[in-house]
């Protein structure tokens, strides 16, 4: 045991590659001794380490992940810790199981790595898996600390006023992977937010708020309405900035339609904005944004017209 354990604490990937392959056979008759065995890697080598590692949590004829203690998975993560970028299907899928069964120690992992991407001004550290990144979602919301982990992460999120955009950037990423989508269980919890924020606060709103869906400005009119004047109370730049946060949301996203014929997307987008702005009051702060879709949706649209009819030219 003295040797495979020196094999495993090597800081050669494919030594100990090799090493782990060793554990596979140990983990049929010594589960315990195989979990300890391999708390001897250092799975922040590399993704690909770390992959190698973590699968064998996920089958129960290797090493079922409920036999894991706190200590274990206090162990994984704080190893994980200096890995840049989580890739890896079997990491993805260790920390999903981790978010669901320890989701205090998966937030506090979570929230550390943003804050050290903040700190060190890093944008080559990725703190969580997010969009075309993500391809094992994060399971929070099935957690039983669901409610105290929203409280937990927004009370961060606000305590951190100082930090610059990077760290609103890569919270508001955080927040939005943890705890999407925005229903009416979570947008509750948002106007409770709004209700007592103030200027910084708004701000750290507008930043999570900027992930929410395409649709979610026509979809919560309501909501956006009392959001943005709610924003105006602190002057223009706090509206300013929410106004374009929630802009930016709705046209996000890919653009997929016959060619020379207007995207799909930009004519509902135009529809959906006629009708806000027919239910808008005049002055309301929100009126803005919506004009601004409506605008922006008719001029995709023509420029899709003229591109047609350059094209029948030819």
């Amino acid at each position: 045991m003295i040797l495979i354990r020196g094999v495993l604490s090597s800081k050669d990937q494919w030594v100990v590659r090799n090493g782990i392959e060793a554990i596979r056979s140990v983990a049929k008759n010594n589960k315990p001794l195989a979990i300890d065995l391999l708390k001897c890697v250092d799975i922040g080598i590399s993704c690909k380490v770390a992959d190698e590692v973590l699968v064998l949590f996920q089958r129960d004829e290797m090493i079922p992940f409920r036999l894991l203690t706190d200590d274990d998975i206090e162990h994984f993560l704080k190893k994980l810790m200096p890995i840049p970028e989580l890739d890896g299907y079997w990491i993805e899928t260790f920390l999903s199981k981790v978010s669901k069964y320890y989701a205090q120690r998966a937030a506090a992992f979570f929230m550390a790595r943003v804050e050290h991407a903040a700190n060190t001004d890093d944008w080559h550290y990725r703190p969580c898996n997010h969009g075309p990144y993500l391809h094992v979602p994060l399971r929070f919301r099935e957690s039983e600390e669901f409610g105290s982990l929203l409280r937990l992460v927004a009370q961060w999120m606000k305590t951190h006023p100082e930090k610059g955009y990077q760290f609103k950037h890569r919270a508001s990423k955080l927040f939005s992977v943890m705890f999407n989508p925005l229903d009416d269980e979570l947008l509750g919890f948002i106007q409770d937010w709004i209700d007592v924020s103030t200027a910084d606060d708004m701000r750290i709103i507008s930043q999570v708020l900027s992930e929410s869906r395409p649709n979610f400005v026509f979809e919560q009119r309501a909501f956006v309405t009392r959001f943005l004047d709610k924003a105006k109370q602190y002057g223009k730049d706090v509206l300013d900035n929410a106004v374009s946060a929630l802009y930016s949301s709705a046209i996000a996203g890919l653009r997929s339609g016959i060619p020379g014929e207007p995207f799909p997307q930009d004519i509902m987008m135009r529809d959906e904005a006629e009708k806000a702005l027919q239910a808008v009051p005049r002055f309301a702060p929100a009126r803005h944004l919506y004009e601004s879709l409506k605008k922006s949706a008719e001029a995709d649209i023509s420029r899709s017209l003229r591109e047609r009819e350059t094209f029948e030219d030819e």
